[in-house]
């Protein structure tokens, strides 16, 4: 059966300025980010790490995982979760990946 888990979004603001958002949920020890989106004149940025920094300090203590799923195809996302500790653990489908990394590999890497 499909559950429905409450959705978060952060929305990221640069110099006073909406720069993106972030939506996600958490299930059990992991948080699942289901879609990040960064205007592209602010990527390559520091919203990026900003809104780690913010996620970070708000996630429960008992989340120990992250997890996402991203376009094979979206290099750029890739590379950045890969740099980030989280690794493929799955195709779902032709152009679908899941990867998943260990929190506190994720926050070594922000700080």
């Amino acid at each position: 059966a499909l559950e429905k888990h409450p959705r978060n979004i952060i929305l990221i603001y640069y110099n006073d300025e909406l720069a993106g958002f972030l939506m996600f949920y958490i299930r059990e020890n992991i948080i699942m980010i289901e879609e990040l989106q960064i205007i592209k004149k602010y990527q390559r940025t520091r919203a990026f790490k900003l809104l780690c920094y913010h996620l970070i300090n708000i996630l429960p203590q008992s989340i120990q995982y992250i997890e996402s799923f991203v376009d094979k195809r979206n290099r750029t996302s890739l590379s950045l979760q890969n740099w980030l500790g989280m690794e493929i653990t799955e195709s779902v489908n032709d152009n679908l990946l899941h990867l998943r990394g260990d929190l506190n590999i994720f926050k070594s890497k922000i700080r």
